[in-house]
């Protein structure tokens, strides 16, 4: 049995292909542009655009693979290289920060407390985007208008009745919870 002799690579358009997280996935899009940086070329960003994804995550990784097209006419970039893929996506999505004392965690998930119009408590269902230590960094779940509960107080009840503070609230976050009204 004879070994490989050789191996022809075309490398005036490469073929990249990336696992997108779950979180991202949905906002891949056939056409949009990523940016490769290669370690080697420090200074240089090669350009590329998406060419196809799977559609589907991988059910191991919770990765999306995704094929970016990168024109390479000089040949500066070769197969096989390591390389850093940024996905340029058309809207960056909100990041909502709140206190770290305001997250619940139990088997419902990662919730926080927020006061509805009926100055109630509503458990809503969040993602952490970033855990910056003293605030959290909110990806899903929160819009930036609601009035969230700043500490998580763990005999609180979905639908109980809260007393708000007078005292002005930052960046959005106001609500204290207050003793139950009968």
């Amino acid at each position: 049995m004879r070994g490989e002799m050789f191996r022809i690579a075309q490398i005036g358009t490469l073929r990249i292909l990336v696992s997108v997280p779950q979180e991202n996935a949905p906002a891949v899009k056939v056409g949009q542009p990523a940016t490769v940086l290669v370690a080697e070329f420090a200074k240089r960003r090669f350009q590329g655009k998406v060419a196809r994804t799977a559609n589907s995550l991988d059910m191991n990784t919770r990765t999306m693979l995704t094929e970016v097209q990168l024109s390479n006419p000089d040949g500066a970039l070769l197969p096989g290289m390591y390389g850093q893929v940024t996905l340029n996506f058309p809207v960056p999505h909100k990041v909502i920060e709140i206190p770290t004392t305001a997250l619940y965690s139990d088997a419902q998930g990662l919730r926080v407390g927020v006061v509805d119009a009926q100055q109630r408590l509503h458990y809503q269902a969040i993602t952490i985007e970033r855990d910056a230590g003293a605030a959290l960094q909110i990806a899903t779940g929160l819009t930036g208008d609601e009035r969230i509960i700043k500490i998580a107080v763990p005999w609180l009840v979905e639908g109980d009745p809260l007393e708000l503070s007078s005292a002005p609230a930052a960046a959005g976050l106001g609500a204290q919870p207050g003793p139950k009204s009968p």
